[in-house]
């Protein structure tokens, strides 16, 4: 790993970065912690497949980033540089936001047991995470920390398999085999074209998945694909398993930048303005069924007022 290390320092910005040491493995017990981690390409096109072509890669990143979100287009960047110098390296892309255009379930259950608040957060291996633009300007020196520490999971290589999939009526079913026992399987399905919107085509982004597979009623892991977020159907795409320690993740802060405005958990008021300005209808709304319910209250309190007004210019007089 030493070339690939001296690349990935070269390209991480130094001013201000602060990634915290890494020194001791992960222990396999902390839940959430990914155990191991299978990726399986698939053609474009294909109907169905096998798994010969199977790969592990060395550490799993997931991106909790958002259509809406500003801050989260410098994560996203510091995710695909790392892509573009260390392939190997798996990463989900979870458009884990109920705001979201790109809302996948799967995702947003994922973000819910990782305990993620806001975007963009970056979470490594299902236990470190970075959250905010400004952390994440950390996260290739962390994956240099991690890699020149030889913190690579320990998993025996037949533990677990993809046998195959099949396509059909807008459901993948894909046929799995785990031989570890007492954990959480969770299968995400990414696809290459995927419409963005204002953001163009985006890159291997998660289009549907599940999580928690109930493995007691059997092998096979089914993904609904109706309304996924596809542009160009014919696109290539690849199958992602991942083996987790069960229960909601521990995540530790990779990084001790201070998290400010650029973490977001709601999409931005455009106009910057105040609710009056932005929400004219909510605002009219508003204020006249205010009145409306101020009414009966009035119908008796300004005669009283103007009746003792009139005995006290009487008194005068």
């Amino acid at each position: 790993h030493g070339v690939l290390l001296a690349m990935l320092v070269a390209l991480t910005p130094v001013v201000g970065s602060t990634p915290v040491d890494i020194t001791v493995p992960l222990d396999s017990n902390t839940p959430g912690v990914v155990l191991d981690v299978l990726i399986l390409d698939i053609e474009a096109n294909a109907t169905n497949g096998t798994g010969d072509s199977l790969r592990r890669p060395p550490f799993l990143v997931e991106l909790h980033t958002a259509t809406w979100c500003i801050p989260c287009r410098t994560a996203e960047a510091e995710v695909a540089e790392l892509e573009t110098v260390w392939s190997s390296v798996a990463i989900l892309r979870h458009h884990s936001s109920d705001l979201d255009i790109l809302s996948v379930e799967a995702s947003n259950q994922t973000k819910q047991n990782q305990g993620i608040r806001g975007y963009p957060s970056i979470v490594v291996e299902g236990h470190w995470v970075l959250n905010g633009s400004s952390q994440s300007i950390d996260f290739e020196d962390f994956i240099a920390n991690m890699t020149s520490a030889g913190l690579t999971r320990n998993t025996t290589p037949d533990a677990n398999w993809i046998n195959g999939w099949s396509y059909s009526d807008g459901v993948m079913d894909v046929d799995i085999e785990i031989g570890m026992d007492d954990v959480q399987v969770d299968v995400y399905l990414l696809m290459n074209g995927v419409n963005g919107g204002e953001l163009g085509i985006l890159p291997d982004t998660v289009v549907a998945g599940v999580t928690d597979v109930d493995l007691s009623q059997g092998s096979t892991a089914s993904l609904n694909l109706s309304g996924a977020s596809i542009s160009v159907t014919d696109d290539p795409g690849r199958i992602v398993l991942v083996v987790r320690n069960p229960g909601p993740a521990i995540l530790t802060p990779a990084s001790d930048i201070f998290v400010s405005s650029d973490y977001q958990s709601i999409p931005p008021n455009p106009s910057g303005g105040s609710f009056a300005i932005s929400n004219p209808f909510l605002f009219w709304f508003a204020l006249l069924g205010g009145i409306a319910f101020m009414l009966p209250a009035l119908q008796h309190t300004v005669p009283t007022l103007f009746s003792k007004r009139r005995t006290k210019i009487g008194e005068d007089e």
